[in-house]
């Protein structure tokens, strides 16, 4: 991959990285550009979890995910919790990915 436009990346990952893992394997970016980057793309995949559960996303139809209740998002947001816990983030950098939860407002 080419170099990426840092702002961009934490604006919106998902137009940057196909997926959390093709973030995780660019060498470009910091382990805590890379927490951070995951953080927001959560806060993404929250947005998108309400968006389906109020019928207005794709659901899926992956057995396994729609037996848990989700879709798309709910793949997403499970490889965004798995990047996290590759790169080691702590409880803090994690806290509140869920679809409702409190996901931290950077401060940068």
């Amino acid at each position: 991959m080419s170099k990426i436009d840092r702002e961009r990346a934490l604006l919106n990952p998902s137009e940057v990285f196909g997926s959390p893992d093709e973030l995780l394997a660019y060498e470009g970016l910091s382990r805590s550009e890379k927490i951070e980057i995951l953080r927001r793309w959560a806060y993404e995949a929250a947005e998108l979890s309400v968006a389906e559960d109020e019928g207005m996303g794709e659901l899926s139809v992956d057995d396994d995910v729609q037996a848990r209740g989700g879709g798309e998002a709910a793949r997403l947001m499970d490889a965004i919790r798995r990047g996290l816990r590759e790169l080691g983030a702590d409880a803090e950098e994690t806290a509140g990915l869920t679809k409702h939860g409190s996901i931290p407002v950077p401060t940068k």
